[in-house]
C-alpha cells in the first residue's frame, strides 16, 4: 500500500469511528428518559425517616428521580400544598388525612414509612405535684386541638378512669407547647416529636416526667392529590423503590441510618437533638393497623365534632396500585380503591 493510501485508509477509519460514536451517542439519549423532579412538602419528622435515608443514600437518583424537599410549617399545609398540586406528595400523620378527608377534600395515601407509639407523649412538671396520671386531675394541659396530642390524651385519660371533666384543657399552637411548659403556664403538655424532646429537656429528668399509652400508636404517610397520584405513576413508583432500598438499608446499616436521620433533622429543624430512634419502626406498608388508626380517629373526630352520620369506608383513602407492584408483601389490605 502507497504511502498516500495509507493515509487516506487511516483517515476514513478514523472518520467512520466519530460517525459512529456520535450515531451511538444521539442513539442513547434518544432512550434515555431525563430524570424527572418530584416535589415533597415535608415538616421534618422522625417518622418520615426512611425518605431521608433514601435521598441521602441516593436511592430517588438511582430510580430516576429527584427528590427536592420543602418545607412546611405543619402537616396540615403540607398537604395543602400536595392537594393545590404545589407539591407531588407530602410527609403528613393519620390524623390529618382523616380531618382532610371529613372537609370534603379527596386525598388518598399512597403508603405509611413508619409507626411508634412513643412519637407523642404528656410531659408534666413534677414541680405541680404530677407523679402519677391520677394527679393530673385538677391540673391545666396543654396542648393543640384536633390533633395527634389530643387523641392520645383522650386515650390516656380514658385509660386511667380519669374524667376529661376533671382538668383544664388549654388550645395552644403546637411549636409553643415546650414554652409554655417551661414557663409553667400549664402543668404538662401533650405533643409530639421533635416538641415532646424539646418538653422533656425544658424541664430535665428531674423536674419533669413523661407519660405514654399502650393503646396509642402513630403513623407516618405519604400522600397527596388522587389525580396527581395516578397521573404520575412513574415517578410514584421509582419513590416506592427508593424507600424499598432505604427499607433494607436501615435492617442491615441501623446506626449508620439513625446517623443519617440525625443529620437530617437537626440541619431541616435548626435543633442539635438526637432523637430516640430505637422508638420507630421503620417499615413501608399499607395494612389493616393503618386502617384500624384511621377508624379510631375517625370516630373520635366525629364524636368530638357532634357528627351523627356514618363512617365512610375509610380504604377510600388508600391507594394502594404502586406499593402492591412495588412490594407485594406490603400491602395486606384487600380491596382498596386504586
Amino acid at each position: 500500500m502507497s504511502k498516500k493510501s495509507y493515509i487516506a485508509a487511516t483517515v476514513f477509519i478514523g472518520l467512520s469511528a466519530m460517525v459512529v460514536a456520535f450515531w451511538s451517542a444521539i442513539g442513547r439519549s434518544s432512550f434515555v428518559k431525563p430524570r424527572e423532579t418530584f416535589i415533597i412538602a415535608d415538616v421534618p419528622r422522625p417518622a418520615f425517616g426512611l425518605v431521608y435515608v433514601a435521598q441521602a443514600q441516593g436511592y430517588f437518583r438511582e430510580e430516576g428521580i429527584d427528590v427536592k424537599f420543602v418545607p412546611a410549617k405543619s402537616s396540615g399545609q403540607a398537604l395543602d400544598w400536595a392537594l393545590e398540586e404545589k407539591a407531588d406528595l407530602a410527609n403528613i400523620f393519620e390524623i390529618t388525612t382523616i380531618q382532610t378527608h371529613l372537609a370534603g377534600a379527596a386525598v388518598r395515601a399512597l403508603a405509611a414509612v413508619s409507626s411508634s407509639q412513643k412519637n407523642t407523649a404528656l410531659v408534666a412538671r413534677k414541680d405541680r405535684g404530677i407523679q402519677s396520671l391520677e394527679d393530673l386531675k385538677g391540673k391545666r394541659i396543654g396542648l393543640t386541638k384536633n390533633s395527634n396530642g389530643d387523641f392520645f390524651l383522650y386515650l390516656l385519660l380514658t385509660a386511667g378512669g380519669i374524667q376529661p371533666s376533671t382538668v383544664t384543657l388549654v388550645d395552644i399552637p403546637a411549636e409553643d407547647l415546650p414554652l409554655a411548659l417551661k414557663a409553667g403556664r400549664v402543668d404538662a403538655v401533650a405533643t409530639w416529636q421533635p416538641l415532646l424532646t424539646n418538653a422533656q429537656a425544658a424541664l430535665g429528668q428531674d423536674r419533669g416526667v413523661t407519660f405514654y399509652s399502650d393503646l396509642y400508636s402513630q403513623i407516618g404517610l405519604l400522600a397527596g392529590n388522587p389525580k396527581v397520584i395516578v397521573q404520575k405513576k412513574r415517578a410514584m413508583t421509582a419513590l416506592l423503590r427508593g424507600i424499598v432500598k432505604a427499607e433494607q438499608f436501615m435492617r442491615d446499616h441501623r446506626e449508620q441510618g439513625n446517623d443519617i436521620m440525625s443529620r437530617y433533622l437537626s440541619e431541616a429543624s435548626g435543633e442539635n437533638i438526637r432523637y430516640s430512634w430505637d422508638d420507630y419502626l421503620f417499615e413501608l406498608k399499607l395494612n389493616n393497623v393503618m386502617l384500624n388508626l384511621f377508624s379510631q380517629r375517625m370516630d373520635w373526630l366525629l364524636r368530638k365534632q357532634s357528627h351523627s352520620t356514618a363512617v365512610p369506608d375509610l380504604r377510600q383513602l388508600i391507594f394502594s396500585d404502586y406499593l402492591r407492584e412495588v412490594a407485594p408483601k406490603a400491602v395486606t389490605i384487600r380491596n382498596t380503591i386504586g
